[in-house]
């Protein structure tokens, strides 16, 4: 055993040695059960039938056919074939073995009963029957067999659909539309459309029925058919075969010209069974009826529908009458409410700027805390910040606080966390909203500008002077993006600049910088001592938006922003701005 043992490894490792670890290649001859059952595997794998067709003596072909198949499906088949007798001897033997086309294969393997019904089992027995009888090593002078063997390859092993496609027994023919009527409708059409629903790709077919059909029934059948696909297509009778091209450009044009043609009769086969149907659904009996129904339906509902039209204009002018009187209780109720509103408005409002003007009384008795220009201005952003921010009992409490601080720092970190910068900002956007909602309008250093030269243009006396002088400034504004200028959006802002303080007039009808306004110097709000331009007042405006309060050089870089002005000039500009907003809101 050890021997044993010690030989199978030594060969173990020769033919390690020789072939490598790659597994060897398993090599069978032609010949023999392990090369039969190889072929067997392939034909399996590819959907070929495996089943022996076999044309050897009697005894051994029955065999053979007993094997694969059963008994019963090859006696029912004998009973549908043809007799295999003298007559279909003398038509198997008028066929031309070189004319394959114009062979009815069907009834040359004795198929002609069951036709296009058969199945590829049926083909294949009858093919057997037929071996069985006919071979040529049964039969003398059989050369018609090479025809039985064309019909197999045709049917059985080719395409059957293409030759049934062309089935010569089949009739194309349709009936006239003269030819049929409410009488003979069924008993014309009924075994037309059974013909023609063996071309159908969707299976079962729907029936045509009788009078007594229901009509969804009647209905689904002409939907199949108006929408009919078939699988009828008309290879079979292409008039050339491409493989016989001698090379492939010429194989080309033949396939191209086949397809051609086989669109010419598939749109032909399209058309007649649309004319089969169309003939149909307008002889139809049933649908005549159906239509006369739809129509009494129609007119029954056009009198219910007016039937229905006058009841319910009766009750909308019933329910319009309930809706008016409710409307006019809702109209009083909402303007009670709306006055209590406005009275309530008007009420807080006064409330927020009386706080406002406590705050700013509080601050500038105590001079801001502070001997230093900067300070003061630190803290009168401070609280015209709070003034956009804060509601009046915020005011009122920081006010009532404020009042008992002496420090500076006191009084500023107060200020600084009463309310946040988020807070202000917030405040800010909704004040806009509201000066908008109000119809308050600010003015921009243009406006101003063109205010001056329309008071010199429009001087007192003018017959409707203030109109005139809001025409004026709205068409020569820079700026037309905005709400125009009214008569009343002139005649406050005229106002708020006779409130402030100018140089000494030198001429009681022309100044400086100013204009003469129903006798009173007047000066556009924006301009100052320093002669600011727009851009620069712009810069100033971006600067002041940019570095917050906090930065304790927020003013070197205004000024290095802006430009053409010092610090100081900054700061007057700023606290003039602040001045004018003041007397603004307090004329306001």
């Amino acid at each position: 055993m050890k021997h044993i043992t010690l030989y199978f490894r030594a060969q173990l490792n020769l033919a390690v040695a020789i072939y490598g670890f790659l597994p060897r290649r398993r090599v069978v001859e032609k010949a023999g059960i392990w090369y039969e059952a190889g072929v067997i595997r392939e034909k399996l794998e590819k959907g070929i039938d495996t089943s022996p067709v076999y044309v050897g003596n009697l005894n051994t072909a029955q065999g053979a056919i007993s094997k694969n198949s059963s008994e019963g499906d090859l006696e029912a088949l004998l009973k549908q074939m043809d007799p295999d007798d003298d007559a279909y001897l003398r038509y198997v033997k008028k066929l031309d073995p070189t004319d394959t086309k114009n062979q009815d294969h069907y009834k040359v393997l004795g198929l002609s009963k069951l036709r296009y019904k058969a199945t590829k089992n049926d083909i294949k027995l009858a093919y057997k029957q037929k071996s069985l009888s006919h071979h040529p090593d049964k039969r003398e002078n059989s050369e018609y067999f090479a025809c039985i063997i064309n019909a197999y390859n045709m049917l059985y092993l080719g395409d059957q659909k293409a030759y049934d496609s062309v089935d010569p027994t089949f009739d194309d023919e349709i009936p006239a539309a003269g030819d049929v009527n409410a009488k003979n409708f069924f008993n014309v059409l009924t075994s037309v459309f059974e013909k023609n629903a063996r071309f159908s790709t969707s299976q079962p077919v729907p029936e045509l029925g009788d009078d007594n059909t229901p009509r969804a029934d009647v209905e689904h059948f002409y939907d199949f058919w108006f929408d009919f696909n078939t699988w009828r297509e008309f290879s079979y009778l292409d008039e050339e075969d491409k493989e016989r091209g001698e090379d492939r450009w010429e194989r080309r044009q033949i396939e191209k010209t086949n397809k051609a043609e086989r669109e010419k009769k598939r749109k032909a086969e399209i058309k007649r069974v649309r004319t089969l149907v169309e003939t149909a659904y307008a002889a139809d009996p049933r649908i005549q009826r159906f239509k006369l129904l739809d129509k009494q339906q129609k007119e029954q509902a056009k009198v219910d529908r007016r039937l229905a039209q006058q009841k319910k204009k009766e009750q909308e002018r019933l329910a319009q009458e309930e809706e008016q009187r409710k409307r006019e209780e809702q109209e009083r109720l909402e303007k009670q409410k709306a006055a209590d509103e406005k009275k309530q408005r008007e009420l807080g409002k006064k409330a927020l700027q009386q706080a406002r003007k406590a705050l700013r009384q509080a601050a500038e008795s105590s001079k801001y805390w502070a001997d230093c220009h900067e300070k003061q201005m630190r803290c009168m952003e401070e609280v015209e910040r709070i003034c956009l921010a804060a509601d009046k009992d915020v005011l009122n409490e920081l006010a009532a606080q404020l009042a008992g601080i002496k420090l500076y720092d006191d009084a500023l970190d107060l200020m600084l966390n009463t309310c946040k910068k988020e807070d202000a900002a917030e405040a800010t956007k909704s004040k806009a909203n509201y000066t908008t909602k109000d119809v308050k309008t600010s003015w921009t250093m243009n406006e101003n500008q063109l205010l001056i030269k329309a008071s010199t243009t429009f001087p007192v006396g003018t017959v409707d002077r203030w109109n005139q002088m809001a025409a004026y400034i709205n068409e020569h504004r820079a700026d037309k993006s905005t709400k125009p200028k009214t008569e009343k959006d002139v005649i406050k802002q005229v106002k708020a600049v006779q409130n402030m303080q100018f140089k000494p007039a030198t001429d009681q009808h022309k100044l400086g910088n100013g204009v003469i306004v129903n006798g009173t110097s007047e000066a556009p709000a924006l301009k100052s001592e320093d002669d600011w331009s727009a851009p620069e007042q712009k810069k100033l405006e971006e600067g002041l938006k940019t570095y917050p309060s906090s930065d304790p050089a927020r003013w070197d870089k205004i000024a290095a922003l802006v430009g053409n002005k010092t610090k100081k000039d900054c700061l007057r500009r700023y606290k003039k701005l602040v001045e004018m907003v003041k007397s603004k809101k307090a004329s306001g």
